[in-house]
């Protein structure tokens, strides 16, 4: 049985990025059993000529192993290999012939997922990921070209908030009217509004308030003669 890599075992590696989990990535679900033969996987190749893979389960549900589409006609264009295990039962042919399949969890962000990916042998480097719903216990299969797709549109969601944000910013520079008694800001409809509103509309800004040092006395001063 293989183990998913789970978010907190992952090599201490934290992403960058806060977007979706692999549990949101498109994905393929084609299983077969150990008992199944191996020439059931040659069938389903040729049925299905977007497949990229097929998980492979032991008779208790768990993952035994994966066999991608590149991997296996490279397998099968080797002399007497096809006359060798297609009577064979699946388990044989994932044992001999196929690598451990890189199993992530589903709940790992996407950045993270494609780092760890990418840091498979080279020769691996572009097989699909295994991931593993971790409600339903069930295995789905991710491409890794659907991968590096979904970082890159996390990245382009990041830089459009960060040019938001700094259109933001902009908003606030030049000359800025402010009355001179009462503090309200003339805005870009030529309306007066307070100086919280303004910056809150224009900024991420948040406030609290409290009184400085200063105004302190002074309100302490009012609240005494008022008593007496």
């Amino acid at each position: 049985m293989i183990e998913p890599v789970t978010t907190t075992s992952c090599d201490n590696t934290e992403s960058t990025v806060t977007g979706k989990s692999l549990a949101t990535v498109p994905f393929q679900f084609v299983h077969l059993s150990t008992n199944h033969m191996a020439n059931k996987i040659e069938d389903r190749f040729e049925a299905n000529a977007e497949l990229s893979g097929i998980i492979v389960l032991d008779d208790n549900g768990d993952l035994l192993g994966m066999i991608s589409r590149k991997r296996f006609m490279e397998l099968y264009s080797k002399p007497f290999r096809k006359d060798l295990y297609n009577k064979k039962p699946v388990k044989l042919l994932v044992k001999y012939g196929f690598d451990e399949p890189l199993c992530l969890d589903g709940t790992m962000g996407i950045e993270q997922a494609v780092q760890l990916a990418l840091s498979r042998n080279p020769e691996l480097v572009y097989e699909p990921v295994v991931v593993r719903d971790t409600i339903g216990h069930t295995f789905r299969l991710v491409e890794m070209h659907t991968l590096l797709m979904e970082l890159a549109k996390e990245f382009e969601a990041q830089n459009e908030h960060l040019r938001d944000m700094l259109s933001r910013v902009r908003q606030l520079e030049g000359i800025i009217s402010i009355c001179m008694y009462c503090k309200k800001i003339r805005n870009d409809t030529q309306s007066w509004e307070q100086l919280e509103a303004y910056l809150s509309n224009h900024s991420e800004a948040q406030f609290s308030h409290g009184l400085c040092p200063e105004c302190y006395e002074s309100q302490m001063k009012e609240l005494k003669q008022s008593k007496t």
